[in-house]
């Protein structure tokens, strides 16, 4: 799941399943007290952290976690209270009044720790009943109370978030500092996805921890919010929204914070840079008319104006949308409107006007003169041709920027020609030939490369973006950050090319090849893969998301912290002595893949269909195999030394002489398991018999 939104606050979540699968959503900021005023903003952000024992101070904490499932009431908690000789401090927070003991009581507000009596009596029992029914979440007389680290003296209801803070002998030579608490309001918005459609809710927040720090005259305050989700995993929440108001402000509707994400997904065009590819650009031969708009610009626009009018826009903001003649006029409209500047909103659309009446008198149609003042139009340079093409490039003439667009380049031979930021949208390059050529920024969606070559060009930040490219080959090439996005590149060679963060969403790469290709950080999400291959290629870091595709090779390739998980489907895939530790194929589906001698150590492989997987001889140390699927699967001779199995299926696997040293395999079903000459200390397969 994925944060939106921009607080001061350190913000996260935590799924448990006690009693039942729950979400807490937790919100932390930190603040300076100011005297006789409310706290301020503290200068250090906040951080998110656990229990920090106190040195000397036993059944004391400095600070307890901020993380706790619940608290049923705030906590108040006071460190660095060291009062003059003979000075009792105390505490005020609203209507709230705490005194210390006594004058020697040392550090008497501090948090508490686990084994302090008052928490430790609320754990509840833990017996034989437990082990089979509760571990590893608490038993069923568990008192939640127990999350409360304050002193039970200091466990109050939960503030509003603006009470005064006044503390009195907490330190020699100050007697007394008042303050009050920031009056912030946090908020939190889940986006969910389900059966029934879309969801937009609000997770109510209650204020559970007032932490002073004396010494540094600072206030932590955490709130924490908690929901019911479907399972430990809460997959229907896709986003989490997190928002800051001021308590003296009235909340605003939840309806704005909903339209504000709805507009978040809106599509956003690309914005032109001096020099860039977007620039306006000369014409060439087969340039259509200006007067016409693209179809699929114009499903976008009217995409657009649908989602608008669902969302409930201002009829003014609806009216000056429906006048833009491109995405990206619209875009600007929007954006003004959002800015909550009608008038500048409606100037953009003024411009955009003109600059259509531009476009429309360069391709020969009379229109009215144009307003008073504006700048006369430009003629621009010659159109180009195949022929202009060829002998540019014979005369080595640069041609970056130039606009191809549309142009039949078949069979060219176009090698080294410098061609970087030009713009050969719809160009039919088929079988050209452009070794070493210079194409970086270039534009080419919807190009024609099929059997092109393009061995040791350069590529980077290239839009490729729907070409279709059967077969070319781009041995070599440098395609860092270039687009393939809904191309078509089956058996297309892309052998030792460098193509760190290059994207290939939604490709057709069947067949394609990428040995010992550099692949950092690529993206192959959706994609294509049926009998492609990786192998020897660097994959860090790629994202492989609900790609699909069967007999993939990825032997002995450089896969860590891949992200293939999703429901990507690489059934039969060659996994070999593959180094993937800490790779992410949770859900992923890997029935019959190859993984022997692969490297996973703290994989994430929760919830992946690995039957009749071979993993003999793989390091899967610290691997995550929760609900995974190991039927019959072979583990012969690996290494799954504290493996979490949690709820997994091993029935029928054959795991002789494999490590589950301290393995985790609560719930998991093992029938026919074998674990000849297998180690299981420390595992809940020690002293079994499996039949």
């Amino acid at each position: 799941m994925k944060y939106l939104g921009k607080t001061s606050l350190a913000v996260a979540h935590v799924v448990t399943q006690w009693p039942a699968p729950r979400m807490t959503l937790v919100a932390k900021g930190r603040y300076q007290l100011r005297p006789d005023g409310p706290a301020t903003l503290h200068e250090e952000p906040p951080r998110l952290g656990g229990d920090l024992p106190f040195d000397g101070l036993p059944q004391r904490l400095r600070r307890s976690t901020d993380l706790a499932p619940f608290k049923p009431k705030a906590d108040v908690m006071v460190v660095g209270c060291a009062p003059a000789p003979g000075k009792t401090p105390t505490l005020e927070l609203g209507d709230h009044r705490f005194t210390a003991p006594s004058a020697s009581a040392v550090e008497p507000f501090a948090p508490l720790a686990h084994d302090a009596p008052p928490r430790f009596a609320k754990l509840g029992t833990y017996d034989e009943r437990w082990v089979k029914e509760r571990w590893p979440w608490f038993p069923e007389d568990f008192d939640a109370g127990y999350f409360n680290a304050a002193p039970p003296a200091l466990q109050v209801d939960y503030p509003a978030g603006d009470e005064p803070l006044v503390l009195r002998q907490m330190l020699p030579g100050q007697s007394r500092l008042a303050s009050s608490l920031p009056g912030v309001r946090p908020r939190c918005f889940l986006d969910e996805r389900s059966a029934e459609g879309p969801r937009f809710r609000e997770i109510r927040l209650a204020l559970d921890t007032v932490f002073v720090d004396v010494t540094q005259e600072s206030v932590e305050l955490v709130w924490r919010g908690i929901c019911d989700v479907s399972d430990e995993d809460a997959r229907e929440v896709e986003r989490i929204l997190w928002v800051e108001e001021r308590l003296a402000d009235p909340p605003r509707p939840i309806a704005d914070y909903e339209q504000v994400l709805r507009l978040a997904d809106l599509p956003k065009p690309r914005t032109a840079s001096a020099g860039s590819p977007l620039e306006a650009r000369p014409g060439n031969d087969n340039e259509p008319s200006a007067a016409e708009v693209s179809e699929r610009e114009q499903a976008l626009l009217d995409e657009l104006r649908e989602r608008l009018e669902d969302l409930r826009a201002p009829a003014e903001v609806l009216a000056l949308v429906g006048k833009a003649e491109r995405l990206a006029d619209a875009m600007e409209i929007l954006k003004g409107s959002v800015d909550h500047d009608p008038e500048k909103a409606k100037a953009l659309v003024a411009d955009a006007e003109e600059k259509l009446r531009a476009r429309l008198r360069e391709a020969g149609h009379e229109i009215p003169e144009r307003p008073e003042g504006a700048p006369p139009a430009t003629e621009g340079p010659a159109p180009w041709s195949r022929e202009r093409v060829e002998i540019a490039s014979r005369e080595a003439e640069s041609m970056a920027g130039a606009d191809l667009s549309g142009l039949d380049l078949s069979g060219l031979d176009l090698s080294g020609s410098d061609l970087g930021g030009a713009f050969l949208t719809g160009a039919n390059l088929d079988g050209a030939k452009l070794y070493g050529a210079n194409l970086a920024d270039a534009v080419l969606p919807g190009a024609r490369l099929e059997g092109a070559v393009f061995g040791l060009a350069k590529l980077p930040g290239a839009n490729l973006m729907g070409v279709s490219a059967k077969g070319a080959d781009f041995k070599n090439a440098v395609l860092s950050d270039a687009v393939f996005d809904e191309a078509d590149l089956v058996g297309a060679s892309f052998d030792e090319v460098e193509a760190k963060g290059a994207s290939f969403r939604k490709a057709k790469l069947d067949g394609a090849v990428f040995r010992s290709a550099t692949l950092v950080e690529a993206r192959f999400v959706t994609a294509i893969l049926h009998d492609a291959s990786f192998e020897g290629a660097d994959l860090t870091n790629a994202t492989l998301r609900a790609a699909r595709g069967e007999k993939v090779s990825f032997r002995g390739a450089r896969i860590a912290k891949m992200r293939a998980g999703d429901g990507a489907i690489l059934a039969q895939a060659d996994l070999t002595e593959a180094q993937g530790d800490g790779a992410i194929f949770m859900d992923a589906d890997l029935r019959e893949a190859k993984l022997g001698r692969a490297s996973l150590r703290r994989a994430d492989l929760s919830r992946a269909l690995l039957e009749g997987a071979d993993l003999s001889g793989a390091n899967c140390e610290n691997a995550d195999f929760t609900k995974s699927d190991l039927r019959r699967a072979t583990l012969f001779g690996g290494n799954f030394g504290g493996a979490r199995f949690t709820k997994a299926q091993l029935d029928r696997a054959d795991a002789r002489n494999a490590n589950f040293y301290e393995a985790e395999l609560w719930l998991a079903t093992r029938r026919g398991l074998k674990l000849d000459g297998a180690h299981v200390a420390a595992s809940k397969l020690e002293g079994e018999t499996h039949v």
